[in-house]
């Protein structure tokens, strides 16, 4: 949890001026991280921070935290070290760890004594380098990957002013060459005992230990590089290392620490972090639908609390991540009679992870798609706490910039994934990427997004929807995703939105998905919008009109604690979970919450269905009538965006006790299509138009008012 809050980095001028010391009070200042934290490091400010990346910047990194306030930077990819120093963990100044809008990645939490920014690890193509993943052990953490086909596992440790590297490594026939320093420009003997004292920049002196027959140190292209010959046994030595040139000191110290075998770590540790339990508060049923509070608690961990994914386990059980990086699962009492939310416990399950923006839970296990990868989450030794991070997925550039997020995390009825990746300010034109079951494929089935902060997949036909944050470019809304479209960011529209919602009802989207056709009432089998911006929900209605279909979305009446963003059906009880956070562009009042929208089984007085016909729109209802209240004055309709456009309604019309057909001429679903695209044999291109706003005050039977707008985007009929 050691961070810091301004470092002067290498070659920099105005480091004092970009980094200001953030006050002590800064939420995430006093964050326990774990053993390490997995985050793009930059190692050199950017001259544009906006850039889609930058020299200096290590965009997968994991930094171990290790005793006498050592770090190791890990390149991930390259499976090297980018740099060790000694002090805080990061500097975490002006970034998401601690503020609500980051506009930088973490720096060392102290001038670094090392850096590799570009050498690999080890001599070796780069397919023949696989990250498995890394282990946690109480404060300990190993790291597992292959080498031309051989097992390594790296355990970073340190004492006193020496850092120490172990690896055990596995039989092969191969012969692997270990890279561990790269040192431009320096002189370095090589002692027959496997020592080797650098001078030049980096003063610097290594020697190993353990089973080091058949070794040998070459130096050459400013590299240090140890020659391990095939072997039918694992081998197991440790790499001592430190700046200056006291390499009796070194010596002393390994000799006071011989090697720990890391494969005696995989098994999982002792639990780490107490439970806290919160006091939650359910709804009275006094209406259709209700709201549900499951209290986020304040926790002894520093963990800042802003949730960004929510997925749930048959048993009831929740999973909710946070934008710094950790996984809890939430649970409270489940009985027959019902449930009970005075005390909700909150287990601190996986932690250290990079910017997680959605979960899923398949088979039992939890998949996490962070800024990094899909990390695959085991509870080895079943104690309620993650062990090993498997590294599902990690395919593709990312970028260190604050925009270039990778968003949320989805599953298809095969059992394909897909997230979103942001198109601005970032390395992609805006992609949504299909990631095969096994996570060994990837595709990118559809792009020009700007920033699409939410994905939702399901309903009869197995869509997956995408929704855009627009920034005033074009409305908000959601679109069916289709291998090959794009969607209208730099560059045309070739796919219609399915939904499109007014300013004043969504300005930054969140996540979709289907509620429980069976278990939700009325509204059972709906698309659930969210939106970040509003702190509000809206349900979906479609209508699989020709030749694209077309959605009638209304919002809901209650407004949420914080910017809902993500969301999800409960196996257990059927109910709509919600997760969301507060940070920018949002009017959120607290920094996160989980709330349970929860149909309660009493009369509902909702509209339940709607369809554009030949002669207007046609709207259904979930009560009866009052006939003498569906009348022409009580109907209005507009087109509203940016502005509002009155629509001219001819007459209303009562269908049936729960039908009303609202009369509106010249309704032409073909106004969606740029006619101009298709003249020279292109592609055809689609427009964006404002939705029809259906605004309606009328009684039910009983004589309850229902007082609602449907905003209509009419795709066909």
């Amino acid at each position: 949890m050691r961070i810091s809050w301004a470092v002067l980095l290498p070659g920099l001028l105005l480091v004092a001026a970009v980094c200001r010391p953030a006050p002590a009070q800064s939420p995430g200042s006093e964050m326990d991280y774990g053993p390490a934290l997995c985050h793009t490091i930059t190692f050199r400010l950017p001259a544009d921070p906006n850039a889609p990346g930058w020299p200096g910047a290590v965009t997968r990194t994991m930094n171990a935290d290790l005793p006498g306030d050592a770090v190791l930077c890990y390149d991930m990819d390259r499976l090297a070290v980018a740099g060790w120093w000694r002090g805080p963990l990061i500097d975490a100044s002006r970034t998401h760890l601690t503020s609500y809008k980051g506009g930088l990645p973490p720096r060392p939490g102290a001038k670094p004594a090392y850096e590799n920014l570009e050498s690999p690890g080890w001599k070796a193509d780069s397919d023949a380098l696989q990250l498995i993943g890394y282990h946690q052990h109480d404060r300990q953490v190993v790291l597992e990957y292959h080498v031309d086909g051989r097992q390594v596992l790296e355990l970073p440790t340190a004492a006193g002013p020496c850092f120490c590297r172990t690896l055990a490594i596995g039989p092969g026939e191969q012969t692997l060459r270990w890279l561990p320093f790269h040192l431009p420009g320096a002189t370095v003997a090589l002692g027959d005992d496997l020592s080797a004292v650098a001078s030049g920049d980096l003063p610097l002196v290594a020697m190993l230990q353990g089973d080091t027959e058949k070794l040998a140190w070459k130096f050459a292209d400013d590299q240090l590089e140890l020659v391990i010959p095939p072997s039918q046994e694992t081998r197991l030595l440790s790499l001592w290392f430190r700046e200056g040139d006291d390499l009796p000191g070194l010596e002393e110290t390994a000799q006071a620490n011989p090697p720990q075998d890391p494969a005696k770590l995989l098994a999982g540790g002792p639990r780490r972090w107490t439970d806290v339990v919160t006091q939650g508060t359910r709804a009275k049923d006094d209406a259709a639908y209700v709201v549900d509070d499951l209290r986020v608690p304040e926790n002894p961990f520093g963990s800042w609390m802003r949730l960004t994914g929510i997925a749930a386990f048959p048993d009831g059980r929740l999973i909710a991540t946070t934008l710094s990086g950790d996984v809890w699962i939430v649970s409270w009492p489940h009985t027959t009679a019902g449930d009970d939310l005075s005390q909700i416990t909150w287990r601190r399950f996986a932690v250290g992870l990079y910017e997680p923006l959605g979960v899923q839970i398949v088979d039992g296990l939890i998949y996490v798609r962070g800024r990094d990868r899909i990390t695959r989450l085991h509870d080895r030794n079943q104690d309620g706490e993650a062990d090993f991070y498997e590294n599902f997925h990690s395919a593709g550039q990312i970028g260190p910039s604050y925009h270039a997020f990778l968003f949320d995390l989805v599953t298809d009825a095969e059992g394909n994934f897909y997230f979103a990746r942001s198109g601005r300010k970032a390395p992609s034109p805006g992609e949504v990427v299909k990631v095969s079951p096994d996570g060994k494929q990837r595709e990118i089935v559809a792009t020009q997004m700007r920033h699409a902060n939410g994905l939702g997949a399901g309903g009869p036909h197995n869509w997956v929807l995408v929704a855009d944050n627009p920034d005033g470019k074009f409305p908000s809304g959601a679109s069916i995703v289709r291998p090959g479209k794009r969607y209208g960011f730099n560059g045309p529209r070739t796919e219609p939105m399915l939904y499109i919602l007014p300013p004043k009802v969504d300005t930054s989207s969140g996540s979709q998905c289907w509620t429980d056709a069976k278990r939700w009432g009325p509204l059972g089998g709906v698309i659930a919008h969210t939106s970040f911006s509003t702190s509000q929900m809206t349900y979906v209605m479609v209508q699989d009109s020709k030749p694209h279909p077309s959605g009638f979305a209304v919002q809901f009446p209650f407004p949420f604690k914080s910017g809902v963003m993500r969301l999800c059906v409960s196996p257990l009880d059927g109910q709509l979970y919600v997760a969301g956070q507060r940070g920018w562009d949002t009017n959120a009042a607290i920094d996160g919450a989980i709330s349970r929208i929860r149909y309660t089984g009493k009369k509902a007085y909702v509209v339940t269905g709607a369809a554009a016909v030949k002669a207007g729109v046609e709207l259904k209802f979930s009560c009866p009538l009052d006939p003498e209240s569906v009348d022409y004055d009580n109907f209005y309709a507009e087109r509203i965006g940016a502005g509002v456009k009155e629509i001219e309604i001819d007459d209303v019309e009562l269908l049936d006790d729960h039908t009303v057909l609202v009369r509106i001429p010249d309704l032409d679903p073909a106004a969606i299509l740029d006619k101009r695209s298709t003249r020279n044999g292109g592609e055809q291109e689609y427009l964006v138009l404002d939705p029809l706003a259906i605004e309606f005050r009328i009684k039910a039977k009983d004589g309850v008012e229902i007082k609602e707008t449907v905003y209509a985007t009419i795709n066909g009929n």
